[in-house]
């Protein structure tokens, strides 16, 4: 992790990536984009947010990265929408410091039994997972990077009931990492199981 490079986190407001943000501080990070659907409201307002909230949480952990020495950026966009992160990914080396290192961990969970699945469950966990890691695969393709580090799951190898379309969207992105891997590219994809802490 270089102080000198920006890092992208997608799914940068859930509970895993705050965490994963929160760690790449303690390693030296300075620079972070945080990525996510929905956002945060403009920051003159989150001084209003109350305990309890997830925006309360979300405006914590992020001062508390900045008190310790980072800038962090919040982009509200959707890792599945090409014209966006395409303009994203062109801001870095400009309006940005270069990007060094990427952490998708960008995920949709809905349960549905294969049986009564629909095309429009099996799309919304897909875009996340796998149009996300692509569109980042495709468009970092020629940058510098350290590591593009894949949040997979546990359900790829063992399965889960009712997640029969998310275990498939983290099997693309266990195939994503050694093909990457094979064209030279920096990829790992982690089987994550249940985690101990997913907030602050």
């Amino acid at each position: 992790v270089r102080a000198d490079g920006a890092y992208l986190v997608t799914g940068g407001l859930g509970g895993l990536g705050l965490q994963v943000a929160r760690w790449l501080v303690e390693q030296g990070a300075r620079h972070l984009v945080l990525l996510g659907r929905r956002g945060l409201p403009p920051r003159e307002t989150w001084t209003a947010a109350q305990p309890g909230e997830e925006l309360a949480r979300q405006v914590t952990m992020i001062s508390q990265m900045e008190v310790a020495g980072a800038r962090v950026d919040v982009v509200s966009a959707d890792a599945a929408d090409r014209d966006a992160m395409a303009a994203l990914l062109a801001s870095f080396g400009a309006a940005r410091p270069p990007l060094r290192g990427i952490v998708h961990a960008a995920a949709q969970m809905r349960a549905e039994p294969l049986d009564e699945m629909t095309d429009e469950a099996l799309a919304e966990v897909f875009a996340a997972k796998v149009t996300g890691a692509w569109l980042l695969h495709e468009l970092s393709r020629e940058l510098p990077l350290d590591f593009f580090v894949l949040f997979s799951s546990t359900t790829a190898l063992i399965g889960s009931a009712r997640l029969g379309h998310y275990a498939a969207a983290n099997q693309f992105l266990d195939a994503l990492g050694p093909h990457r891997r094979q064209a030279g590219l920096p990829a790992l994809s982690v089987h994550w199981g249940t985690w101990d802490e997913m907030r602050a």
